[in-house]
């Protein structure tokens, strides 16, 4: 292994963003060239950053030796390098391809898909969440997680090969400056991360699913809207339907009666009374031995007083 110490130019410099880019741009003079390669690395702050690709590297020759401006990116990106397959060994059976777990489960995939190819990673933190069904067909483990992000709302970041899920807090510097004499700043200018006003005013509502007449699952109480610091910004209007919400249960399995009967002793409503004409029952099993699978309930074969 060759070590070069290099001296980091003024233009040199670091950039993390939310869910997305993280990179160190490096500029640096030596008397002597460098070769430079693709997986070339620095350490910054105690995080790796590496060479991706031959183009992010420029080589300039000058008179008083070499100047290069060089790219790097942070160990995250070899998320993009590796396949996630949901078991230890590639699986290229038919149907094989979705995965019913929580957002931790589904990132003990991703980690231990990357170990396959390079050791090291783990699920350092990762917030408590519903379980879903996700497809992980032909999908990078960047895909993945971007799909988990996605599903949950939610954040990613990683620190060294440590992966953690859920919303990122940073402490602040402690530092206070101002304008004014001795202040620090000459000039403070307010400017917004993108040019969308707050919204002020949702209208929001459900999916259909369950749901009868031909109408989407309303706010509670008859609401209409959701309203919030109109008297700060005015009225802003939004409108967001969220699929994911709509009428049903999530019970847990007490006993097996037989090899066709389950039951669920906390059901506290009639099955009978909640029928919708033409719809069957549908139970989702979100873990388990059936974890995935959505099994109709045969008309009938219920028994509202034994649940």
């Amino acid at each position: 292994m060759q070590v070069a110490d290099v001296f980091a130019g003024a233009a040199s410099y670091t950039l993390e963003e939310i869910n997305g880019a993280r990179i160190a741009y490096l500029e640096f003079a030596t008397l002597e060239p460098v070769e430079l390669a693709v997986n070339d690395a620095i350490e910054y702050e105690g995080e790796t950053y590496y060479i991706r690709h031959r183009e992010d590297v420029t080589k300039e020759e000058t008179s008083r030796g070499f100047t290069y401006r060089v790219k790097f990116y942070h160990e995250m990106y070899r998320l993009h390098d590796v396949v996630a397959f949901m078991y230890k060994e590639p699986d290229f059976r038919k149907n094989m391809n979705k995965y019913n777990g929580t957002a931790r489960q589904v990132l003990d995939i991703v980690v231990r898909s990357m170990n396959r190819v390079h050791p090291g990673w783990s699920l350092a933190d990762c917030i408590e969440t519903k379980a879903a069904t996700f497809d992980l067909k032909d999908k990078t483990c960047a895909e993945v997680v971007s799909d988990l992000v996605a599903h949950y709302d939610s954040e990613f970041y990683v620190d060294g090969r440590a992966i953690s899920f859920g919303r990122r807090e940073v402490a602040g510097s402690g530092l206070t400056y101002q304008q004014g004499p001795g202040g620090g700043f000459r000039s403070v200018t307010l400017s917004a991360v993108d040019e969308t006003p707050p919204i002020t005013r949702l209208y929001a509502y459900g999916s259909d699913k369950n749901m009868t007449g031909g109408e989407y699952l309303q706010l509670p109480g008859g609401k209409k809207f959701l309203e919030k610091n109109t008297e700060k910004y005015g009225i802003v209007e939004y409108v967001k339907q969220f699929d994911s919400i709509y009428p049903h249960g999530e019970f847990k399995v007490t006993a097996r009666v037989d090899a066709f009967t389950l039951q669920a002793s906390g059901i506290d409503f009639d099955l009978t009374a909640q029928l919708i004409d033409g719809v069957e029952p549908v139970v989702t099993f979100q873990d388990g031995g059936l974890a995935g699978y959505d099994l109709n309930i045969v008309k009938g074969s219920w028994d509202a007083k034994k649940k």
